[in-house]
């Protein structure tokens, strides 16, 4: 059987494509958070289960010479070519797509990138790429209809009455005994502009006696 010749993972975003030389380990990890908590009998234990997002680690390389002739032919800035755009990727914080061993990813974010080098790699680019998948929710509206009124409360006539304070009146006018304009004091505490009749001045006087 011939074998299938293969390529690293493809990063498709940010206005371009980069494919890297190969994928040396590819590593998904899906997870769940669940409650601490006592769940009580009955209830729905989905209610308490969150899925996490998807978790995509890659270890790959990119050299000046590509392992396949499907990438091109060799340059001597490839490798860091290859490390510019992906890092690009990851400044620009974008979702961007992940062509993988695995499968493909849609709406993933390159977490972090981890570089090193040592004598196995040499002068070629080879990190370990870590990405988390993005979960979207969509937003609805609905029209909520207006709070009814409260009725009017019937409070009825309200009727206001004048009272007059007789025993004021007649105070008032008592002032005025023993004075001569005793008759025009006993008409301003009577509300009246005419000077009472000689029988009213009797009837206050004989009143005013009784309360004073």
């Amino acid at each position: 059987m011939r074998p299938v010749e293969r390529i690293g993972a493809t990063f498709v975003g940010n206005g371009r494509a980069v494919t890297l030389d190969a994928t040396l380990r590819e590593s998904t990890a899906l997870r769940a958070h669940v409650t601490e908590h006592e769940v009580e009998d009955g209830a729905p234990v989905v209610d308490h289960v969150r899925i996490a997002p998807i978790t995509l680690t890659l270890d790959v390389i990119a050299t000046t010479t590509p392992l396949s002739s499907a990438l091109g032919a060799a340059s001597a800035t490839r490798d860091r070519d290859t490390r510019e755009a992906v890092e690009a990727m990851f400044r620009a914080r974008v979702p961007i797509e992940v062509r993988a061993l695995g499968g493909v990813f849609t709406d993933m974010v390159i977490e972090s990138i981890d570089s090193s080098t040592d004598a196995r790699t040499g002068e070629a680019w080879a990190p370990t790429i870590t990405l988390k998948q993005i979960r979207r929710a969509s937003r609805e509206y609905t029209d909520v209809p207006p709070a009814p009124l409260a009725p009017e409360t019937d409070r009825g006539t309200q009727t206001t009455t004048e009272e007059t304070d007789t025993a004021g009146v007649v105070k008032a006018g008592a002032e005025g005994l023993g004075e001569p304009s005793m008759a025009v004091n006993v008409a301003r505490a009577l509300g009246s502009n005419e000077a009472p009749t000689p029988s009213q001045s009797a009837v206050f006087l004989a009143s005013a006696k009784e309360l004073f």
